[in-house]
């Protein structure tokens, strides 16, 4: 996956399957990817380890999707006496160097301007509903969303349903999800698979979601395959707004 220092864009993603389907909606859009790292947490629970390693590499300085510019408090000084962690903060943010811990920070200077330093990394990022508690804490904790009244989309985190798999499931409807099964050999392992008593009686699409975890390398590739085959108009919207994000912090 490569260093995540040298990027302009972080994208975070709980692991390999939903990263696989976002570069794929990436290229059905023609989107390129370029100066964006596309980077597994390997679980969730990760976020604020990964969020923290790229504020100390980066300067401290670690946004999200939405308009700093603008937005009174939505970044606050680090709890740090580290003048090397502060004084970056507060050179790209503009805030004057008395500027107090936990004081709200207001952006005040364009990020593509070359005289204000290293360029900023923003991170973006992907998780399921279950997480959202969890993601939206771990967010208030850094400064990138207001403490009181943020949530994760303000910070260019976005949530699926349950979670990807399912959220791709029902855009795409059991036939297209087949055939996706069906174009990579798995279909009639699915249809052994609906057999099992456990399965008996169950919806085609929670057997199918069940499915798609039943193996690793099945789960990791689950979701992008059917992106590959479904219209652009009827993708995940957690999916589309995260390609979105990306865009605009690239442009």
């Amino acid at each position: 996956m490569g260093e995540e220092s040298g990027q302009q864009v972080v994208v975070l993603f709980e692991g390999a399957s939903d990263r696989l389907a976002f570069a794929a909606l990436a290229r059905r859009r023609d989107e390129p990817l370029d100066g964006v790292m596309l980077s597994d947490l390997d679980g969730i629970t990760n976020l604020r380890t990964r969020l923290s390693a790229l504020r100390t590499e980066r300067g401290a300085l670690v946004l999200g999707l939405h308009d700093a510019a603008e937005t009174e408090g939505m970044m606050r000084m680090p709890s740090s006496s580290d003048a090397a962690v502060r004084e970056p903060i507060r050179r790209v943010l503009g805030r004057p160097s008395d500027a107090a811990e936990g004081e709200p920070m207001t952006r005040v200077v364009d990020p593509s301007d070359a005289t204000v330093g290293e360029p900023m990394t923003r991170v973006l990022g992907l998780y399921d509903a279950a997480e959202g508690a969890y993601v939206a804490r771990v967010l208030r904790d850094l400064g990138v969303i207001d403490p009181a009244t943020g949530v994760p989309a303000d910070g260019g985190f976005f949530g699926c349903e349950r979670d990807l798999e399912d959220e791709v499931i029902r855009a795409a409807g059991v036939p297209l999800v087949e055939e996706a099964l069906a174009a990579r050999g798995e279909l009639g392992r699915f249809r052994v698979f609906q057999g099992q008593p456990a399965q008996r009686g169950k919806a085609v699409a929670d057997q199918l979601h069940r499915f798609a975890g039943t193996a690793a390398g099945r789960k990791a590739r689950f979701a992008a395959d059917i992106v590959e085959l479904l219209p652009l108009d009827r993708m995940p919207p957690a999916l589309s707004a995260l390609l979105a994000a990306v865009r605009a912090a690239v442009d």
